[in-house]
């Protein structure tokens, strides 16, 4: 009962802050995030098929928000529920696999942990599909230990059927299948044929499924080919380059700004947490190379094998270190703090008294628990004091819309119209879309045309774009207003679009 109580109060700890002001921060709808609402959108009206494209690879997820939607209609919190719901999964699935492979307190150490990180957090609060990826690899890692510790084929069966549902996610879960190899490596001695078997049958009948619902299998790997090294063309997949690339995507988890577009915002772990993370990893290689028992020898060696797996993969990609790539490892991480914080609590209790052990325990914990805390909501905060630059443009248009819904309003397309915009299209569903020099515009007094300035946030500190047509269509005789100036200092001062009208 005593375990119980501990567990829902953490996985509370963890919802209160995946769900405080959800819709707030991030205050404005990430394009990812819009491209996962209308693939979601599109499962629930049947409006096109939302598998023919990698976009869509992201199934599961999509699926989940399909079913949100239509219970409790659209808002931003409804949107990234789903990524809450795979977070706590993920807390969850970490403290059974810690609690069976470890001990109690480990478990309680590494969810605690994971319930506050900052990078978790941020990842859990927004509708990416990269929190399912240490979903359903913690989940793989829980079922895969209760198969081989109790020889449980109900056991086997579940981790194979993980094993193939994480083919329909994330890019990045395509490393789960390996993993769950590596883990099974580990404990030849203690699997069957049987278990062997079973897991492999489920795995591939899971999957099998997945080949019907693709456009093709060049598609389902597109996504990976257009970051890899190995595309040539524009990544020179050189030694030396993969090298340093796996040197920085180590360090991102020690001291090395994070590169992503989603968050983006300083090193993956604080100080005390790199402090802990290198302790263990210290302890471990010490006893290894002296020979000294260590209860956790083999544990912690599996878990090393699957983290260095995932480095060496992710270092395959441009442009490290992004936290998305590496969020499938964090549980790991978090695994490996859990253990340094326990070990020195074992060195003070030594030292001193369980008494003060405990309170280290607490002090430890209550600076990185602040730590983790502030960066999201406070430091990150304050960074989105306006709303995303690359969304402004987008949600501009899309709030004059919603004011203006009396007239029928065009939105001008351009062909260098970027995919900043599907927040526009998510938002504004009933703007209709018009090339821009079609012969067909005609403007009556009951519609407007909207021609954004701005093709994307990337260009938002040079010259606006389509002021030629602006100009054309003014000389045709239309009527010409300008939206309010920007209010974002770091961007090009001026309107973001202008809005055509019959004078």
């Amino acid at each position: 009962m005593k375990n119980k109580i501990l567990l829902i109060l953490l996985l509370s700890l963890a919802f209160i802050l995946r769900f405080y002001k959800l819709g707030e921060i991030p205050p404005a709808l990430h394009v990812d995030e819009a491209y996962m609402t209308q693939a979601a959108l599109s499962l629930i009206d049947r409006s096109e098929n939302p598998l023919d494209s990698y976009y869509s690879i992201t199934r599961i997820g999509n699926w989940m928000t399909a079913v949100f939607l239509s219970i409790f209609g659209f808002s931003y919190e409804v949107v990234r529920l789903s990524s809450v719901v795979y977070g706590m999964v993920a807390i969850l699935m970490l403290y059974l696999f810690c609690k069976e492979e470890f001990n109690k307190q480990v478990a309680v150490l590494a969810s605690f942990i994971a319930s506050v990180s900052h990078v978790f957090l941020a990842y859990s609060r927004m509708n990416l599909p990269n929190m399912q990826v240490p979903a359903l690899f913690m989940a793989l890692l829980y079922s895969l230990n209760k198969a081989i510790h109790h020889n449980s084929l109900k056991w086997t069966i579940t981790a194979g059927v993980i094993t193939g549902i994480s083919m329909y996610s994330y890019t990045g879960a395509k490393l789960i299948p390996l993993l769950g190899v590596v883990y099974l490596i580990f404990h030849i001695r203690s699997v069957s044929a049987r278990l062997w078997m079973s897991y492999f049958f489920f795995f591939i009948f899971t999957t099998i499924p997945l080949f019907s619902l693709i456009s093709g299998i060049d598609n389902y790997f597109v996504r990976e080919y257009e970051v890899s090294l190995m595309n040539e063309e524009v990544y020179p997949a050189t030694p030396t380059t993969y090298l340093s690339y796996s040197i920085i995507n180590f360090f991102a988890f020690i001291d090395y700004p994070d590169k992503s577009v989603q968050y983006a915002n300083g090193p993956i772990l604080d100080f005390i947490s790199v402090t802990f993370f290198l302790f263990t990893l210290g302890n471990y290689f010490y006893r290894l190379a002296t020979g000294k028992k260590y209860q956790y020898k083999k544990s912690i060696s599996l878990l090393l094998s699957c983290f260095l797996i995932i480095i060496a993969s992710v270092s395959l990609t441009d442009a490290p270190p992004q936290s998305q790539r590496l969020l499938i490892s964090l549980p790991i991480v978090f695994i490996f703090i859990a253990l340094g914080i326990e070990k020195l609590q074992h060195l003070v209790l030594e030292a001193s008294t369980g008494t003060a052990a405990r309170i280290t325990t607490m002090i430890v914990l209550s600076v990185l628990a602040t730590s983790h805390i502030y960066t999201l909501f406070g430091n990150y905060r304050k960074q989105l004091q306006n709303p995303y630059t690359w969304i402004e443009p987008a949600t501009s248009i899309a709030e004059y819309n919603q004011n203006h819904q009396e007239k029928t309003n065009y939105l001008m397309e351009t062909e260098n119209l970027t995919v900043d915009f599907s927040t526009l299209v998510l938002l504004s569903r009933d703007v209709k879309p018009l090339k821009p020099y079609s012969d067909d515009l005609v403007l009556d007094e009951n519609s407007t045309l909207i021609v954004p300035l701005f093709e994307s946030y990337t260009r938002m500190k040079e010259e606006p774009v389509n002021r030629d047509k602006i100009v054309q269509l003014q000389k045709e005789g239309y009527g010409i207003s300008y939206s309010e100036d920007t209010k974002c200092p770091k961007c090009f001062s001026g309107p973001l679009f202008g809005v055509v009208s019959k004078q």
